[in-house]
C-alpha cells in the first residue's frame, strides 16, 4: 500500500515514470490556490505537476487522481493510445 509507506509519493512517481507519465513537484506558487495541472509533452507524454500548496498526503492522492482523470478525459487519442494510464488503473484499481 503506497499511502502507508513513508516514501509513498516517491513510489508513485516511480510507477508513473515506468508507465511513461512524468510527475513534477513544484513549490507553492504565491498568491494562488493551484494544487495541480496536467499537460502533454510532445505527442503522447502526459506530465502531471502538483504544488506543495497543501503539503498533505490526502491532498497529494486527491490531486494525483484528479489530474490522471484529466489526462484520460482531455489529452486526446495519442496520449490514450500509449495508454500508460489504463495500465496504472489496472495495477491500482479504485474499487
Amino acid at each position: 500500500m503506497l499511502s502507508a509507506a513513508a516514501d509513498g509519493p516517491a513510489r508513485v512517481a516511480d510507477e508513473l515514470a515506468k508507465a511513461g507519465i512524468a510527475l513534477v513537484a513544484l513549490e507553492h506558487l504565491p498568491r494562488t490556490f493551484l494544487d495541480g495541472a496536467t499537460i502533454c509533452r510532445g505527442e503522447d507524454t502526459p506530465v502531471i505537476a502538483f504544488t506543495l500548496h497543501q503539503d498533505r498526503i490526502d491532498n497529494f492522492g486527491f490531486t494525483l487522481l484528479h489530474e490522471l482523470a484529466h489526462s484520460i478525459l482531455h489529452l486526446g487519442p495519442s496520449a490514450l493510445r500509449a495508454s500508460p494510464l489504463v495500465r496504472i488503473l489496472r495495477i491500482y484499481p479504485i474499487s
